[in-house]
């Protein structure tokens, strides 16, 4: 594991449920929506609020194209 190559530490942990694209569910008073945003990890979830106009993408975003497909993607998965 990268973390040993790193000389660090992490206590193994367990998970009771997993999150797939397009499942919804609340994260404390907010309403959230997984997204799939396959890219270096093909399983990577991006989550958008759509009342908040909040979007969390787990990467960063470049350049204004990048934001700009990345707009144009997640309007056309959330009309899907």
């Amino acid at each position: 594991m990268w973390l040993a190559f790193a000389d660090q530490r992490c206590e193994r942990f367990s998970f009771d449920d997993t999150i797939a694209p397009d499942d919804t569910f609340h994260w404390g008073d907010l309403h959230w929506r997984a997204i799939a945003a396959p890219g270096h990890d093909m399983a990577a979830l991006m989550f958008f609020c759509e009342e908040a106009g909040l979007l969390i993408s787990g990467d960063a975003l470049a350049n204004q194209k990048t934001v700009l497909q990345l707009e144009t993607d997640l309007l056309k998965a959330l009309q899907a």
